[in-house]
């Protein structure tokens, strides 16, 4: 979950050792809102519904965004052992006790060499972006910077939006999209919008050539 420009830390792998933050409104939230045995089980179902019994087991996955680690569980207890997260918060990575490698890091400056991943996922990440849509066409241009050859993108975003699954505007191969929560009022509305237009210009077939 990204923290404001001016509070972001610079890329670091053992979140444990960082000194606590100030409560974060946004993380409160996101920690309130279920369990974690709930979050995990909404992620095998949501990861199955989008084809995760299909991915290779071996494949390198990251999750961006990744908070407190539950996507990452899920994606263990589905099979998938070369895992990685990252996430701007050491209070939420410090959570995860799980065997994947945690990242403080920016989104929009991945601490990955160029093609080396298989898939990338973002969980309802991309709307905490602080900057529209600037923020969106840099994190997109690292994704496909260290994306590989026929690799695959996982975006799920919490708002209906016209180029959703059920919508006749469709997101190019191999990207998929998962769109939750149709009615979150208009200014939710509006910034889905933006996001996801940027989604459907940054990630082209050519994008991961």
């Amino acid at each position: 979950m990204p923290t404001p420009p001016a509070q972001s830390p610079g890329n670091e792998t053992n979140p444990h050792t960082q000194s606590p933050q100030s409560p974060d409104p946004w993380e409160t939230a996101y920690l309130r809102f279920e369990t974690p045995e709930q979050e995990i089980r909404k992620f095998i179902a949501r990861l199955n519904r989008l084809g995760a019994r299909q991915w290779p087991r071996d494949a390198e996955i990251v999750e961006l965004f990744c908070g407190r680690g539950n996507g990452l569980i899920a994606l263990q207890l589905l099979g998938f052992v070369r895992l990685e997260g990252v996430d701007l918060s050491p209070r939420l990575l410090a959570q995860y006790k799980g065997p994947a490698k945690c990242t403080v890091a920016d989104c929009r400056k991945l601490p990955f060499p160029d093609r080396s991943k298989d898939g990338l996922i973002v969980q309802g990440g991309l709307h905490h972006l602080p900057t529209l849509p600037d923020d969106l066409e840099q994190t997109f241009s690292e994704m496909q910077r260290v994306l590989r050859r026929h690799g695959r993108v996982i975006f799920v975003e919490p708002w209906l939006t016209p180029i959703s699954p059920n919508s006749s505007r469709k997101l190019p191969a191999p990207t998929s999209f998962l769109s939750m929560n149709p009615s979150p009022g208009a200014n939710g509305i509006s910034s889905a919008l933006r996001v996801l237009r940027t989604v459907a210009q940054a990630f082209r077939p050519e994008g991961f050539s």
